[in-house]
């Protein structure tokens, strides 16, 4: 008896399995395309922009030893970066001027409530200046800020209460810290666990305004362009650091 090795058949794909396969993706993907909203990671990313706008800002201040002015073209939708060589709080001549625009249709809005309560403008802070009709913070050369300040911004899509983004600015050590919005009655700090559906994030100072607070103005006059309506607001402030 011959010892031949057994040949195991193997059945290939044909050309008109491969085709049904693509054609099964392609009308999935289809379906789901429409679903999508990635307005959240426009928001996500223009939030970094202007976090980073600040945080090169204060870096800027501490190692040149002078001050750098931000301001917030709000109509515009761009950051002016002014490096003040000579401290006096207004551009000068010879001093380096850069801006940082917002990108993927964001803009600067006003919301009903802040994050720490009622604002009237979409970039507010308790000694915000004003220059040039933008408002206007200032790193000193010891990282500290001028004002603490908040900045909030929106980029349309099929969810826009997903699309709203804030950002604060500690006045004494130059800190930033994002906020979103998740859903319309929940609200977390970037890299913060979310909440299960529909309820509230707790946190040592955390203030939770829920579902029930009303929808965003329609229209407002200075500090940009008001939030669309039907938008609930729910800021959650992060716990207290040591």
């Amino acid at each position: 008896m011959d010892d031949l090795p057994l040949r195991e058949s193997r059945r290939a794909v044909t050309l008109i399995e491969l085709l049904v396969v693509l054609a099964v993706l392609a009308v999935l993907v289809g379906l789901a395309l429409p679903r999508l909203d990635n307005a959240r990671f426009r928001a996500d990313a223009n939030v970094r922009q202007v976090r980073t706008a600040l945080q090169q800002a204060q870096r800027l201040s501490r190692k040149q030893q002078h001050d750098v002015i931000v301001s917030f073209d709000i109509t515009g939708g761009r950051i002016r970066v002014i490096e003040d060589n000579d401290n006096s709080r207004t551009h000068t001549a010879g001093e380096h001027v850069a801006w940082r625009g917002l990108t993927d249709g964001a803009r600067f809005v006003v919301p009903v409530a802040g994050i720490s309560g009622p604002v009237a403008a979409a970039v507010s802070g308790t000694n915000m200046a004003n220059m040039d009709g933008m408002p206007t913070v200032t790193f000193h050369g010891g990282g500290s800020a001028t004002s603490n300040i908040e900045v909030y911004l929106q980029v349309d899509g099929k969810k826009k209460a997903n699309a709203v983004r804030g950002v604060t600015l500690e006045q004494s050590s130059g800190r930033t810290g994002p906020y979103h919005r998740f859903g319309q009655g929940c609200v977390r700090p970037f890299g913060a666990d979310r909440a299960p559906k529909g309820r509230p994030i707790s946190g040592a100072r955390g203030r939770h305004t829920g579902g029930g607070s009303p929808p965003l103005r329609a229209g407002t006059r200075g500090g940009g362009a008001t939030a669309d309506r039907g938008e609930r607001d729910a800021w959650k402030v992060p716990p207290a650091t040591s």
